[in-house]
């Protein structure tokens, strides 16, 4: 009865301590600053828009913004498809956010971290973040992100 006791411990503490470590869903502070871009993104694919303003603004918004919740989101945006030219640049964006950042990137990498409510369908892209981390590891972000 010990020994299955003892098993039981054994089996059960490491599944405890990764659940620990990959919460369910992103923060509420990350989702709410989210959430208009995937929004506008949303409304510009419903209205086939190559090209919308409103998405435009909130992604410049957010690559502009310095705070925690922004770098902690802009992490978060690469699990969604943003088009091609803005995948790169939130790419280059979180790299250029350097070390300060591997260990958000990396949690986003291990872990399903969903929004509360779903605004728009995920398409996770871990070359993304890879390409990211490699940037960051590299110390290449003025090689690898010059836009001319």
């Amino acid at each position: 009865m010990k020994t299955i006791a003892f098993a039981l411990c054994v089996a059960v503490l490491p599944l405890a301590e990764a659940a620990e470590t990959c919460p369910n869903s992103m923060p509420h502070a990350v989702e709410r600053r989210l959430e208009p871009i995937l929004r506008s993104l949303k409304a510009a694919r419903t209205a086939q828009r190559a090209w919308d303003r409103t998405y435009e603004k909130q992604f410049e918004k957010l690559l502009s913004a310095n705070d925690p919740v922004a770098v902690e989101a802009r992490v978060a945006a690469m699990s969604y498809y943003l088009g091609e030219s803005h995948s790169t640049i939130i790419v280059c964006r979180v790299a250029q956010d350097g070390a300060a950042v591997l260990a958000t990137l990396k949690r986003y990498s291990a872990c399903a971290m969903l929004p509360a409510k779903e605004v728009l369908p995920r398409s996770e892209v871990p070359l993304l973040r890879e390409r990211a981390l490699m940037i960051i590891e590299e110390q290449s972000w003025n090689q690898s992100c010059v836009f001319e």
